[in-house]
Protein backbone atom coordinates (compact mmCIF):
# COMPACT_ATOMS: atom_id res chain seq x y z
CA UNK A 1 0.00 0.00 0.00
CA UNK A 2 3.03 2.57 0.74
CA UNK A 3 4.66 1.97 -1.73
CA UNK A 4 1.50 2.44 -4.35
CA UNK A 5 0.75 5.89 -2.67
CA UNK A 6 4.80 6.65 -3.35
CA UNK A 7 4.61 5.80 -6.80
CA UNK A 8 1.89 7.95 -7.22
CA UNK A 9 3.50 10.85 -5.87
CA UNK A 10 3.91 13.43 -8.02
CA UNK A 11 5.04 16.49 -6.42
CA UNK A 12 8.68 17.59 -6.72
CA UNK A 13 11.20 17.34 -3.85
CA UNK A 14 12.73 20.61 -3.12
CA UNK A 15 16.38 19.81 -2.42
CA UNK A 16 17.60 22.61 -3.31
CA UNK A 17 15.35 24.53 -0.65
CA UNK A 18 16.04 21.91 1.92
CA UNK A 19 20.38 22.54 1.02
CA UNK A 20 19.99 26.43 1.19
CA UNK A 21 17.93 25.97 4.70
CA UNK A 22 21.39 23.63 5.96
CA UNK A 23 23.82 26.34 4.61
CA UNK A 24 21.80 29.16 6.59
CA UNK A 25 21.12 27.34 9.83
CA UNK A 26 25.20 26.47 9.91
CA UNK A 27 26.15 29.47 9.14
CA UNK A 28 23.79 30.31 11.95
CA UNK A 29 25.05 28.00 14.29
CA UNK A 30 28.92 29.08 13.74
CA UNK A 31 27.86 32.75 13.85
CA UNK A 32 26.28 31.90 17.41
CA UNK A 33 28.91 29.84 18.15
CA UNK A 34 31.36 32.66 17.62
CA UNK A 35 29.14 35.47 19.58
CA UNK A 36 29.35 32.82 22.84
CA UNK A 37 33.06 32.75 21.93
CA UNK A 38 33.38 36.43 22.58
CA UNK A 39 30.85 36.35 25.35
CA UNK A 40 28.44 38.51 23.72
CA UNK A 41 25.60 35.77 23.85
CA UNK A 42 24.93 33.18 26.13
CA UNK A 43 25.30 29.50 24.90
CA UNK A 44 22.04 28.95 25.22
CA UNK A 45 21.23 30.20 21.80
CA UNK A 46 24.19 28.25 19.78
CA UNK A 47 22.48 25.25 21.72
CA UNK A 48 19.50 25.98 20.03
CA UNK A 49 20.59 26.32 16.85
CA UNK A 50 22.93 23.51 16.75
CA UNK A 51 20.17 20.97 18.29
CA UNK A 52 17.19 22.25 15.69
CA UNK A 53 20.37 21.72 12.83
CA UNK A 54 21.14 18.16 13.91
CA UNK A 55 17.63 17.45 14.47
CA UNK A 56 16.05 18.61 10.81
CA UNK A 57 19.57 16.91 9.77
CA UNK A 58 18.75 13.53 11.45
CA UNK A 59 14.78 13.52 10.95
CA UNK A 60 14.49 15.16 7.44
CA UNK A 61 16.09 11.86 5.66
CA UNK A 62 13.92 10.02 8.16
CA UNK A 63 10.80 11.01 7.14
CA UNK A 64 11.73 10.95 3.43
CA UNK A 65 13.28 7.22 2.89
CA UNK A 66 10.35 5.27 1.96
CA UNK A 67 9.62 7.78 -0.47
CA UNK A 68 13.30 7.78 -1.60
CA UNK A 69 13.36 4.02 -1.53
CA UNK A 70 10.54 3.47 -3.66
CA UNK A 71 11.66 5.94 -6.19
CA UNK A 72 14.95 4.32 -6.46
CA UNK A 73 14.03 1.01 -6.84
CA UNK A 74 10.79 1.53 -9.62
CA UNK A 75 12.49 4.67 -11.55
CA UNK A 76 16.17 4.23 -11.17
CA UNK A 77 16.44 7.78 -9.37
CA UNK A 78 16.30 9.08 -6.10
CA UNK A 79 13.97 12.10 -6.65
CA UNK A 80 11.86 11.28 -9.97
CA UNK A 81 9.07 13.72 -11.33
CA UNK A 82 8.08 12.95 -14.59
CA UNK A 83 7.34 16.07 -15.68
CA UNK A 84 10.53 17.84 -14.52
CA UNK A 85 12.36 14.61 -16.22
CA UNK A 86 10.19 14.36 -19.79
CA UNK A 87 7.65 16.40 -20.32
CA UNK A 88 8.95 19.71 -19.90
CA UNK A 89 11.18 19.08 -22.66
CA UNK A 90 8.15 18.69 -25.17
CA UNK A 91 7.25 20.51 -27.62
CA UNK A 92 3.58 20.49 -26.83
CA UNK A 93 0.84 18.36 -24.36
CA UNK A 94 -1.29 16.65 -27.09
CA UNK A 95 0.98 14.50 -29.33
CA UNK A 96 4.69 14.92 -27.29
CA UNK A 97 3.42 14.28 -23.96
CA UNK A 98 0.01 12.65 -24.07
CA UNK A 99 0.76 10.42 -27.16
CA UNK A 100 4.90 10.06 -26.06
CA UNK A 101 5.52 9.95 -22.67
CA UNK A 102 2.41 9.33 -21.29
CA UNK A 103 1.48 6.35 -23.07
CA UNK A 104 4.54 4.56 -21.86
CA UNK A 105 2.72 4.99 -18.27
CA UNK A 106 5.86 7.23 -17.26
CA UNK A 107 4.05 8.67 -13.95
CA UNK A 108 4.14 4.55 -12.71
CA UNK A 109 7.48 3.37 -13.62
CA UNK A 110 10.52 4.34 -16.16
CA UNK A 111 8.82 4.16 -19.88
CA UNK A 112 9.96 1.21 -21.75
CA UNK A 113 10.37 4.10 -25.05
CA UNK A 114 12.94 3.83 -27.85
CA UNK A 115 15.86 6.10 -26.62
CA UNK A 116 15.46 8.28 -29.77
CA UNK A 117 11.90 9.57 -28.86
CA UNK A 118 12.53 10.31 -25.31
CA UNK A 119 12.55 13.95 -24.34
CA UNK A 120 15.69 14.76 -22.58
CA UNK A 121 17.49 18.43 -21.92
CA UNK A 122 20.73 17.74 -23.95
CA UNK A 123 17.89 16.63 -27.21
CA UNK A 124 16.25 19.62 -26.43
CA UNK A 125 19.07 22.09 -26.63
CA UNK A 126 20.10 20.10 -29.44
CA UNK A 127 17.23 20.72 -31.59
CA UNK A 128 16.21 24.81 -30.09
CA UNK A 129 17.94 27.92 -30.84
CA UNK A 130 18.44 30.17 -27.54
CA UNK A 131 15.77 32.60 -29.85
CA UNK A 132 13.48 29.70 -29.30
CA UNK A 133 14.10 28.67 -26.13
CA UNK A 134 14.25 32.33 -24.80
CA UNK A 135 10.56 32.88 -26.71
CA UNK A 136 9.05 29.67 -25.22
CA UNK A 137 10.17 30.68 -21.93
CA UNK A 138 8.67 34.13 -22.42
CA UNK A 139 5.19 32.18 -23.46
CA UNK A 140 5.00 30.36 -20.62
CA UNK A 141 6.06 33.05 -17.80
CA UNK A 142 2.51 35.26 -20.29
CA UNK A 143 0.55 31.64 -20.04
CA UNK A 144 1.09 31.01 -16.18
CA UNK A 145 0.58 34.41 -14.66
CA UNK A 146 -2.17 34.76 -16.93
CA UNK A 147 -4.04 31.89 -15.64
CA UNK A 148 -2.68 32.62 -11.88
CA UNK A 149 -3.97 36.36 -12.27
CA UNK A 150 -7.40 34.72 -13.02
CA UNK A 151 -7.79 31.92 -10.49
CA UNK A 152 -8.59 31.61 -7.00
CA UNK A 153 -5.84 32.22 -4.80
CA UNK A 154 -2.60 31.71 -6.98
CA UNK A 155 -1.33 35.15 -7.24
CA UNK A 156 -2.10 38.47 -5.51
CA UNK A 157 -2.33 40.57 -8.46
CA UNK A 158 -5.49 41.78 -8.37
CA UNK A 159 -4.62 45.81 -6.93
CA UNK A 160 -2.75 45.79 -10.72
CA UNK A 161 -5.97 44.93 -12.20
CA UNK A 162 -9.14 47.47 -13.16
CA UNK A 163 -11.96 47.30 -10.75
CA UNK A 164 -14.47 46.05 -13.95
CA UNK A 165 -11.81 43.18 -14.35
CA UNK A 166 -11.61 41.82 -10.35
CA UNK A 167 -13.59 39.45 -9.39
CA UNK A 168 -16.41 40.20 -6.62
CA UNK A 169 -14.54 38.56 -4.30
CA UNK A 170 -11.39 40.66 -4.29
CA UNK A 171 -12.86 44.15 -4.97
CA UNK A 172 -12.04 46.80 -2.09
CA UNK A 173 -15.58 47.89 -0.07
CA UNK A 174 -15.84 51.40 0.98
CA UNK A 175 -17.18 52.29 3.70
CA UNK A 176 -18.14 55.66 4.87
CA UNK A 177 -17.33 57.23 8.19
CA UNK A 178 -19.47 59.51 10.51
CA UNK A 179 -17.86 63.14 9.75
Amino acid sequence: MAGASCRRQRRHTSLPAVLLFLLIGAAQSIASAWRWLCRRSPPSEFRRRFISLVLFTVFFPGILYPYLRTSKKVFGQHFYNVNITFSMWCDSWYPDVVLGVRSYDAEYEWPEMPTQRIPRFAKYFRQHSVGQIVWRLFKGVVIVTGKGVYSCGCHNFWPFLPPSRQPWWCRTVTTFSKS
